[in-house]
């Protein structure tokens, strides 16, 4: 299944920073609860420096290049930004904006641009938050949800949204670089979808795979596979795998469901045909360079 995922950076620094963030959290609460009786003795017409600095950056707007940086909600903190420079050709950020959520967590949200004359597919949005040196603390990856983005045609945009739920210290993030990775369409070859290939395994004399297909659509992934009963008896049920390797062709999960003989099924006759799907769950699909299908039947 397709989602919103967090990678956080194993390092010494983040382990420190989640000690402060603690502390930090604390001395800010403790400074809001004081302002109150601070401007009811002032007769509640004096505003502090710290309302004045917080209704500054609420409002404030950066300008890097051809692309804009947004700071909104008032207490967003000041994080500098910038587009990695090996995204993909044609493929923009053309603005950028760090917003809080309801529930205090900071988000980037922006708008990516196709500005290119080609179609791409599986753009996905990738932002590594850094500290004052440089180091990577975390990486946070926003893929497209919505089956409109699955093609990202020649002068359209996308918005990607990314929150930082799991950054436990944002006090120790300095900057974050947003990195973009898309498939141009051209290049993909025929069965083949974002850059995973499909194979039938066919096992089962009594079965013919005839047809698979892997299809993305919103934030599910799964491979839809018609067997047709090539043998000589009627089978009562089917059981349809999908299994999903890596690069290096090392297996990574395993998949399957099954359609069976019931009241609503009958039992699938020599020369017929069922159509199983099969969903990914809990799946980088990043990793995936191709699946196999396999089939297995058990006769009435």
């Amino acid at each position: 299944m397709f989602r919103r995922k967090f990678l956080k950076a194993a390092s010494g620094p983040a382990v420190v920073g989640l000690t402060a963030g603690c502390m930090g959290g604390e001395e800010s609460q403790a400074t809001e609860q004081a302002t109150p009786d601070e401007t009811d003795a002032a007769g509640g017409d004096t505003a502090t420096a710290e309302d004045t600095a917080t209704d500054t950056e609420a409002t404030e707007t950066t300008s890097e290049g051809d692309e804009e940086t947004t700071t909104s909600e008032g207490d967003v903190p000041d994080i500098e930004g910038q587009v990695a420079e090996d995204s993909p050709e044609n493929l923009e950020v053309s603005n950028r904006e760090l917003y809080r959520t309801d529930g205090g967590a900071v988000g980037l949200r922006g708008t990516v641009e196709n500005t290119g004359e080609e179609t791409y597919r599986y753009v996905e949005a990738e932002v590594t938050l850094q500290d004052d040196e440089g180091d990577a603390l975390y990486e946070f990856i926003d893929e497209q949800e919505e089956e409109s983005t699955v093609t990202l045609d020649a002068g359209s945009s996308w918005q990607f949204d990314v929150v930082f739920e799991e950054a436990d210290d944002m006090s120790a993030v300095t900057a974050y670089t947003v990195a973009l990775e898309g498939v141009l369409a051209s290049e993909l070859t025929p069965g083949e979808v974002d850059g995973i290939y499909g194979d039938a395994d066919e096992v089962d004399p009594n079965l013919e795979i005839t047809s698979h297909e892997l299809t993305r659509e919103e934030s599910t992934t799964y491979v839809t596979a018609t067997v047709e009963n090539a043998g000589g008896e009627n089978i009562q049920s089917v059981e349809v795998t999908v299994t999903l390797y890596d690069a290096d062709d090392g297996e990574l999960d395993v998949f399957d469901n099954t359609v069976e003989e019931s009241e609503d099924v009958e039992a699938l006759a020599p020369g017929e045909s069922w159509d199983v799907q099969v969903e990914f769950e809990d799946i980088d699909m990043r990793e995936i360079a191709r699946y196999v299908v396999r089939a297995d039947s058990t006769l009435v």
